[in-house]
């Protein structure tokens, strides 16, 4: 007996068990076979034992005993086995249960302790009570938020320690209600504090103090400025609005230093200054949002007189007033006549004596002691105050000029200093004295002038009043007598204490820093102190200055020194402080439109093309010429050059604000042509123009078609004849001199002078013999037994129009009498191989209707029994019958081959390669 031990796992052991009873009542012949052991119980192994010639026989009736016995036997197993099962689904049962209720309990517990509050002791510091006002502390803030607020409450002294730490913490919040106020002050706010949200603190309180805001808001100041004093303006600009702002008495302060920022701004300006002295108003808006320290906008609005009085529009006719008497017509009597007018304008008046005025006349004036019209020209353009001309009509008188019309009251002027009441110390101080008619300047010279006084002037150095009588009887050009009124002292005045800081008073626009420039703009500044106003109208008073005035569009402090010790009325010497401003040159209004001047060639619109342009070009303004090199100076251009041999406008831009000195963008218009052509633009269709005779189809053939055109663009033509030109066509034209529009291609990309294609149609008529070629390009090949074939082909087709070369055949032929079969190729047969090669006959053999065979090649032999051949023949022929294809020709090939009873079979190769005809 043989024993093998098998391990079974339990499924596999309950399934045999389920399958062994279909499996014993099937048995035909009543055979099992048994084991001595028992089967183990569950989940133990357990051992099958298989016994060698161990077999009984049994009946129906001991099998069914058996089976019984059998199942029995294992019927402890199967209790076993469910009983185990239904103790495991109770215990699984029972712990899925108790851990629901496990979890439910704890949901419970999470549930509560969520909702409702902290339990555990909370140590974080509370601040509810630490809050407080501090009036007293102040705060500069930019905005309400939280990092703002608290860098203005971390600056509060004796702030509680806890508080403190709290504000410090990046988790507190601070916030506030209150708005913020830009008007320049501080104001209390109420800042709440909460630190909920920190980890160390808790809590919320209140703490009051100052805040004002960083920026002051310009629109909440008055911008009405009319009910100030007239300002006198040069332009209606930003920088000149500006300064004339800064000019206004009683300014408020924070607007006087929004006009110092540099991002102040004028915008929406209206109005205009007419220079006729009087005030107009003017509105524009000041908006101070690009500044550090201010925002807003404010609108403004003042009265601005312009700086200089158009006299043109004045009245010019006085001829209804009494005339006066004048000696001659020099400048001094003309002065005096025009100011000696009763009812003349005071601007006139004003203006005539000034020592720039330009007084000219044409009229003449007889020495008939009668009165005579009389015409004076005013030329204000270089005074100070005045522009414009005017010419005046009036009535003069050849004769003495009676100066009874230049008394004056000049007591409300500065006093001057004399040291007593001489006819030398009255001429010296009505020299001096300020508002001095100039004609009483003129009488001054006088030799024979008797000036007196009955004034006291008492030697203490105060001012006092004296009458000063001019008597001119005596005199050669004048008489009548004239009273002035002015002050005088005994003593100089000292200037050391009258300087001053004037740079609060706005800037003062100026091109130079030179002693003129400077006196204007101390007279300008309408705070100069008066003794200052009066000394620097001392011939011998030295203002001056070692600062520097750069031409930047900046504000810069000037020194003003005003030296009087040389001074007959004054001593010492002031110093004030200004500021100026020497304004960029702006360029903008330096736009020039040159495009009727000659134009320019330049070969590109490059930078430094378009200086060359603009240094050549004629008219262009010499100023904006002279700043083309300087450093920052930009020139481009938006406009494209166009190669086509035509001038063409080319717009400019030259910005100059990046210079030291200009600032804007100017633009020029000028008319650019290229130095390089583009063909392209030139390509056109002259078909239509005639028909023009060519020899052939060659560059110097097709030139000659294009210079023979009278209407071809010149361009081109002058084009064909450049060194380098490529001039070439695709289009077939046949040598029949029939008219053909030939597609003519001019190519100038090898030259020097041009680019691009041109590509034109031109009519022509060829008349060349130039031989010509058809390409036929067939390509054949075949092999054949030997033992029993027959094969033919043949293949037609036409080729040529013979009236596309000549009126006839019989004229074709005399123009290419020579025709060339260009064909090679090779036959085998009957064991021999022959070969085939150009074949060139006369045209003339080409005959009309059938073929004439130009080559007749034939290969083979025959036996008694055998026999092979293969024969190819070519021919070309004329249908001439055929009325619709008579003018064509054909050619025709034929292969025949016929073989039988051959040991080796027929081959050949064939290439007709084309027909050619020449001369």
């Amino acid at each position: 007996m043989k024993t093998k031990t098998i391990i079974l796992s339990t499924n596999l052991v309950i399934k045999i068990f389920k399958q062994t009873n279909k499996k014993l009542t099937n048995v035909n012949f009543n055979l099992i076979k048994t084991t001595p052991e028992w089967l183990s119980t569950f989940s133990q192994s357990f051992e099958l034992t298989t016994i060698n010639h161990n077999q009984f026989t049994l009946s129906k009736k001991e099998l069914h005993n058996y089976q019984a016995n059998l199942f029995n036997k294992h019927q402890h197993y199967f209790k076993t086995l469910f009983h185990k099962a239904n103790q495991r689904f109770i215990i699984i049962f029972i712990l899925v249960l108790t851990l629901s209720f496990g979890l439910g309990i704890g949901g419970w517990q999470i549930y509560k302790h969520l909702n409702s509050g902290p339990t555990h002791l909370d140590h974080r510091i509370n601040i509810n009570n630490d809050g407080g006002d501090y009036y007293k502390a102040q705060g500069i803030i930019q905005n309400t938020s939280s990092n703002q607020l608290r860098s203005a409450v971390q600056h509060i002294p004796n702030l509680n320690p806890n508080l403190q730490s709290a504000i410090n913490d990046q988790m507190t919040i601070l916030s506030t209600s209150d708005s913020l106020q830009y008007d320049g002050g501080y104001h209390l706010m109420k800042i709440n504090i909460n630190a909920n949200n920190s980890e160390i603190f808790k809590g919320s309180t209140i703490i009051t103090m100052n805040i004002k805001a960083n920026k002051f808001d310009i629109s909440m100041l008055d911008g009405d400025f009319t009910h100030d004093n007239t300002l006198h303006i040069a332009n209606i600009d930003s920088v000149s609005l500006l300064n004339a702002l800064k000019l206004l008495p009683n300014l408020n302060p924070n607007l006087a230093s929004a006009l110092r920022e540099t991002g102040i701004q004028v915008n929406n300006i209206n109005g205009k200054v007419i220079n006729d002295g009087q005030p107009h108003l003017i509105t524009f808006t000041l908006d101070a949002n690009n500044t550090s320290d201010f925002t807003g906008q404010l609108n403004c609005q003042l009265k601005l007189t312009s700086d200089k009085f158009d006299i043109s529009n004045l009245k010019n006719d006085y001829t209804s007033s009494p005339p006066g008497k004048i000696t001659d017509t020099s400048f001094n009597s003309l002065v005096y006549l025009i100011t000696s007018v009763s009812n003349m304008a005071s601007q006139l008046i004003a203006v005539v004596q000034d020592s720039h005025v330009i007084l000219t006349t044409t009229s003449p004036l007889p020495n008939d002691g009668e009165s005579h019209l009389f015409k004076v020209t005013i030329n204000a353009n270089n005074t100070l105050a005045y522009t414009g001309q005017l010419t005046v009509t009036l009535k003069a008188i050849a004769g003495k000029m009676d100066i009874n019309s230049l008394s004056q009251d000049l007591t409300a002027k500065p006093p001057v200093v004399e040291q007593n009441t001489n006819p030398t110390s009255l001429r010296d101080a009505l020299q001096k004295v300020q508002g001095i008619n100039q004609t009483t300047l003129n009488v001054l010279k006088e030799s024979n002038l008797l000036i007196s006084t009955h004034s006291n002037l008492p030697d203490d150095g105060l001012p006092h009043e004296i009458d000063i009588n001019l008597n001119a009887y005596k005199t050669l050009d004048y008489t009548g007598t004239a009273t002035i009124k002015l002050m005088t002292k005994t003593i100089k005045t000292d200037i050391t204490n009258d300087g001053g800081n004037y740079t609060s008073y706005g800037n003062i626009i100026s091109n130079s820093v030179d002693s003129p420039a400077l006196i204007k703009a101390l007279k300008q500044i309408k705070q100069t102190n008066p003794v200052i106003l009066s000394a620097i109208n001392d011939p011998k008073v030295i203002v001056s200055t070692t600062s520097k005035l750069p031409q930047d569009d900046l504000t810069h402090d000037i020194v003003i020194t005003v030296d009087a010790s040389q001074a007959v009325d004054y001593s010492g010497v002031a110093t004030i402080l200004v500021a100026m401003v020497y304004p960029k040159t702006d360029i903008t209004n330096w736009n020039q439109d040159l495009t009727s001047s000659p134009s320019i060639v330049e070969p590109d619109l490059n930078s430094n093309e378009l200086l060359d342009a603009l240094t050549k070009v004629v008219g262009l303004n010499p100023a904006l010429k002279n700043i083309l090199t300087l450093s920052g100076v930009t020139i481009t251009t938006n406009s494209k050059l166009i190669y086509d041999n035509a001038p063409h406008p080319v717009d400019i831009i030259i910005n100059a604000n990046n210079t030291e000195h200009y600032k804007g963008q100017a633009k020029i218009t000028l008319l650019v042509v290229a130095t390089t052509i583009d063909l392209s633009y030139f390509s056109g269709d002259y078909s239509q123009d005639g028909s023009y005779a060519i020899n052939g189809t060659s560059q110097a053939q097709l030139i000659t078609a294009i210079n023979s055109d009278t209407k071809m663009n010149p361009v081109i033509k002058t084009a064909v004849n450049t060194k380098g030109i490529i001039v070439a066509t695709t289009t077939k034209i046949l040598p029949n001199n029939q008219p053909t529009i030939a597609q003519i291609t001019i190519d100038g990309t090898n030259t020097k002078t041009y680019f691009g294609k041109a590509i034109i149609k031109l009519t022509v008529k060829n008349n060349a013999n130039d031989p010509f070629t058809i390409k036929i390009g067939i390509i054949k090949s075949d092999s054949f037994n030997g033992t029993s074939s027959s094969w033919y082909y043949s293949q037609s087709e036409n080729f040529v129009d013979y009236l596309d070369y000549a009126d006839s055949m019989d004229s074709f032929a005399k123009k290419y009498p020579t025709t060339t079969i260009n064909i090679s190729g090779d036959f085998y047969a009957w064991k021999e191989k022959k070969y085939l090669s150009v074949v060139t006959v006369p045209t003339s053999t080409i005959i009309a209707n059938h073929a004439n065979w130009f080559i007749d090649l034939k290969v083979g032999g025959y036996f008694v029994s055998a026999q092979q051949l293969i024969e190819f023949t070519f021919g070309i022929y004329n249908n001439y019958y055929d009325s619709s294809q008579h003018h064509n020709l054909y050619w025709q090939y034929t292969i025949n081959e016929y073989s039988t009873t051959c040991d080796e079979g027929v081959s050949y190769n064939l290439n007709i390669d084309s027909i050619s005809f020449s001369s």
